[in-house]
């Protein structure tokens, strides 16, 4: 009996792995398709220090939420996604990223996922006001937003394929 229960967890831990990567892609296609589309990710001290609750009402009532993704990120990964979200920032070095890790992943963080948010809103200026808004009412380094539609469809191929998640936390 044992057999079976273990044969039949694993084919449930299958499936529902197969269905987030289904649902990924859609997010994916999603972000493609629509160029309203943003991504907001809420970084591990929102869930660690109970910012989640009031976050995820403001974005509720400011935005239309399309799709969640929770996704964690282990060792090297951090410093890659860090680097994928603010590279190419004319402001950002090595100082900077050593901050941002500190700030948003220090022991305090550690083995905390991070939150993947797709949704949609009539404006960039109306989902600039709704972080802004996230940003006073809880912490300025809680949340990240995408800025541009092509930054949108960027980002979604990291954070909505389990798979490249796993590239950045793997190194390949």
């Amino acid at each position: 009996m044992k057999t079976v229960a273990k044969y039949l967890c694993l084919f449930c831990f299958i499936a529902c792995t197969a269905q987030q990567n289904d649902l990924g892609k859609q997010a994916i296609d999603y972000c493609d398709q629509n160029s309203t589309s943003y991504i907001a990710i809420i970084w591990p001290p929102a869930l660690v220090d109970g910012h989640w609750i009031p976050i995820e009402k403001i974005l509720n009532q400011h935005v239309n939420v399309a799709y969640e993704k929770v996704f964690l990120l282990e060792n090297e990964g951090v410093k890659r996604f860090i680097r994928c979200i603010y590279g190419a920032m004319p402001w950002f070095s090595d100082a900077i990223e050593k901050a941002l890790i500190e700030e948003r992943f220090s022991q305090n963080y550690y083995q905390v996922p991070c939150v993947a948010i797709l949704f949609t809103c009539e404006s960039f200026d109306k989902a600039k006001s709704c972080k802004e808004y996230i940003r006073v009412v809880c912490s300025s380094n809680i949340i990240h937003m995408t800025d541009t539609h092509a930054e949108t469809k960027k980002l979604a191929r990291i954070v909505f394929d389990s798979e490249q998640i796993e590239n950045l936390n793997c190194g390949f």
